[in-house]
C-alpha cells in the first residue's frame, strides 16, 4: 500500500517537473507539434500547390521585436545601430537614408524595430537565445490552428478592429477608402488583437524576416526542390530571403497567411522587422 502511494507520488511529481519544464520562455508562445496545409490555391503562383507539412514543436516570440528590445541589444553588444531605407514622402515613395529612432513615425519603444536587414535580425536571435522562424513555422503560427482560413482571425475582410495595413489614411491607389486603423504608419505591437495561439500583428504592421531563402516554385518540383513534407527549411542557397505576414503600407489583400515576398538580406527598409524563435524540448 505505502509503496503504491510513493510510486503514486513520483509519478505526479515526474509530471508536473515535466509540464514545468515545458512551459514557454518569456513572451514566446508554445505551437504544438502536428501537421497543417501549407499555401493557398486563390493567391499568387508561388503558393500553390496547397501541401502538407508537418512541424516538430517550437516556440515563436507573441509579438515583433520591438524598438525598446532591440536598443538593449544595441547597447549590450556594440551592433550597428539600424541605418535603413525609409520613405519620406510616403505618396510618392522617396528614399532617403533613416535612422529609425531619429524617426516620429517610428521611434515608440512599444513599435516593431524597422529597417533592420537579415543579417541584423539573425544576429539579435542569436543574442537572445533564438533564431528566427523557418517560412513553414511562421504560416503554421500566423494560420493560430485556422486550417485554410485567409487571415489569422478567419476568413473576414480585414477591418480597422483586425491589423494595421495601408488605409482611408493614406493616398496608395491600393488603399481600402472605407477603413482607418488609426496609424499612418507602424503600430505598437500588440494593438490589434491575438490570433487562435495567443500571436499579435501575423498580419500587417511589418514584413518579418524568416530563416528561408526563397524560391518561387519550392513548393513544386519544377525545379527538383520540392519542399520536404516534415520541417521544411527553404532551398539550399539562393539570393533574397523569405518575408512574410504584410505591412502597414501594403494592400488588405497582401496581409494574408500564405502571401509570401522576399528582398535581399542586406536590404534594410521601415516595412521590414522580425520574431524570433526557438526549438522546443
Amino acid at each position: 500500500m505505502w509503496y503504491l502511494l510513493h510510486f503514486a507520488l513520483v509519478f505526479v511529481y515526474l509530471s508536473c517537473s515535466e509540464e514545468e519544464a515545458s512551459e514557454p520562455p518569456e513572451g514566446m508562445v508554445l505551437i504544438p507539434a502536428g501537421t497543417f496545409q501549407m499555401g493557398s490555391t486563390t493567391g499568387d503562383v508561388d503558393e500553390v500547390p496547397v501541401h502538407a507539412v508537418k512541424l516538430d514543436a517550437y516556440y515563436i516570440d507573441q509579438h515583433e521585436v520591438t524598438n525598446a528590445e532591440y536598443q538593449m541589444f544595441v547597447a549590450a553588444t556594440g551592433h550597428p545601430e539600424p541605418r535603413g531605407i525609409g520613405y519620406t514622402a510616403v505618396y510618392e515613395r522617396l528614399k532617403h537614408n533613416y535612422e529609425p529612432w531619429d524617426d516620429p513615425g517610428f521611434n515608440h519603444p512599444n513599435q516593431p524595430i524597422t529597417t533592420v536587414t537579415w543579417f541584423d535580425a539573425t544576429a539579435y536571435c542569436e543574442w537572445v537565445g533564438k533564431r528566427l522562424p523557418t517560412e513553414a513555422e511562421w504560416e503554421k503560427a500566423s494560420r493560430g490552428g485556422l486550417e485554410g482560413a485567409h487571415y489569422p482571425w478567419g476568413d473576414t475582410e480585414p477591418d480597422n478592429t483586425s491589423a494595421n495595413f495601408a488605409d482611408s489614411q493614406t493616398e496608395f491607389e491600393w488603399r481600402s477608402a472605407n477603413v482607418n486603423d488609426g496609424f499612418l504608419f507602424t503600430a505598437p505591437v500588440g494593438t490589434f488583437p491575438p490570433n487562435g495561439y495567443g500571436l499579435f500583428d501575423m498580419a500587417g504592421n511589418v514584413w518579418e524576416w524568416c530563416e528561408d531563402w526563397y524560391s518561387p516554385t519550392y513548393y513544386s518540383d519544377v525545379q527538383g526542390t520540392e519542399s520536404p513534407p516534415r520541417n521544411p527549411k527553404g532551398p539550399d542557397t539562393g539570393e533574397r530571403r523569405v518575408l512574410r505576414g504584410g505591412t502597414w503600407y501594403r494592400a488588405a489583400h497582401t496581409i494574408r497567411n500564405a502571401e509570401r515576398i522576399s528582398d535581399f538580406p542586406d536590404s534594410s527598409l521601415n516595412v521590414v522587422g522580425f520574431r524570433c524563435a526557438m526549438d522546443a524540448p
